[in-house]
């Protein structure tokens, strides 16, 4: 009978070394997590310092407008080296295929508020969707770098940073409330087991 009551004990004693491994397991797993998060937030942060400041630079406003009229080149580069289709960035912008090539073809330009998007899409930074010379194209007009406002383009991208940090701040207080729990929880297991 003691053998018997040993064992079971031996399987109880396991079965609670094995919880409180999971358990710290789990809690340094969230806390990796959240310190993953939170170095994205870091990053974000320091981004978006980056934007504010070249948001009351007035050169850049200057450069934005020298390079709208071959901003359909850029797209279209971007494009093909992502491996995409037309109608695929268009649908995960929200417009018309027909739209987004007439972008590409520089008939027209896309608004400011497309540019956060184009950027992820393609994974690039907003600049690199903007010519690298410049010039304009010969037989291109003016008229489409005055659509975009530089100031609606960088409060955009001010505003889509902001979200994401936002996200970001959701994500982590999730994990943090996660990890007291788990850290609660293996305190009452080791209070309920004598550790």
């Amino acid at each position: 009978m003691r053998v018997a009551a040993l064992g079971c004990l031996k399987d109880e004693v396991n079965f609670c070394r094995s919880r409180y491994e999971n358990l710290t397991k789990n809690i340094k797993k969230t806390v990796f997590y959240c310190k993953i998060h939170l170095l994205h937030l870091l990053f974000l942060l320091f981004l978006l310092f980056l934007l504010f400041l070249l948001f009351f630079n007035n050169s850049v406003g200057k450069l934005l407008q020298s390079y709208m009229s071959t901003i359909g080149t850029k797209l279209c580069q971007h494009r093909l080296a992502a491996k995409l289709t037309q109608q695929a960035i268009a649908e995960r912008l929200g417009v018309k295929t027909n739209t987004y090539g007439s972008w590409e073809a520089d008939h027209t330009s896309p608004s400011g508020r497309y540019f956060p998007e184009l950027a992820i899409i393609f994974g690039v930074t907003i600049d690199k969707l903007f010519p690298d010379n410049n010039g304009n194209l010969p037989g291109k007009t003016n008229a489409t770098a005055q659509k975009m406002d530089e100031n609606e383009a960088l409060k955009l991208v001010l505003q889509r940073k902001e979200e994401v940090i936002a996200a970001k701040e959701e994500i982590i207080t999730a994990q943090l409330a996660q990890i007291e729990k788990l850290q609660e929880e293996l305190e009452n297991y080791k209070a309920a087991q004598g550790i």
